[in-house]
Parts: structure tokens; sequence; C-alpha cells
């Protein structure tokens, strides 16, 4: 694992998430210390870490189109509606 500071404080605070909480990509970049919620993206994408990638949406609430289907059935399965590809639940934390 050979991850940037900032990643892995990133993938610190996305570990800590708990079942059936949701957070946005900008609170985890703000908890993280870092103000770009793309930075967040960026370290879930490139992590072999096994954090709950699931539980960190846009402020849109839409999952994230290339994995809707394992998010949403996650998501899901932790009391979540979805509804047309959008958590119908504000972040929770």
């Amino acid at each position: 694992m050979n991850e940037t500071p900032l990643a892995t404080k990133i993938l610190d605070v996305v570990a800590q998430i708990a079942e059936g909480d949701l957070w946005t990509y900008g609170e985890v970049a703000e908890a993280a210390g870092c103000r770009n919620p793309r930075a967040v993206g960026h370290a879930l994408k490139t992590t072999t870490r096994a954090v709950p990638w699931h539980r960190v949406i846009p402020a849109s609430g839409k999952l994230a189109p290339h994995l809707a289907a394992e998010q949403g059935k996650r998501l899901a399965q932790e009391g979540h509606r979805i509804i047309n590809g959008r958590v119908t639940a504000t972040p929770t934390h």
C-alpha cells in the first residue's frame, strides 16, 4: 500500500463511517483536512484498502455511475432507499 499522507487521512475517515451512515465527498474531505472532494474520489478509486466506499455519496445523492448496482445494493442492505439511482436520504452523521 503506497498511499499519500492525504489519501491515508481520507481513507481513515471513510473507514470510520458507521453502517447506515452516509457522508458526502465534501464532508469526508473536510474531516480529512482537505478542501477538494475530488481527492476523496481519487483516494477511493486507487486504494486497495477495504473501506466502506459505498457510504460516500455526492451531495446530489446520485450513485456512482460505474458502481451504481453494487453501491445501491449495499446501501439498500443498510436500510437506505434508492429511487432512480439516487439515495433518498440525507447524510446522517
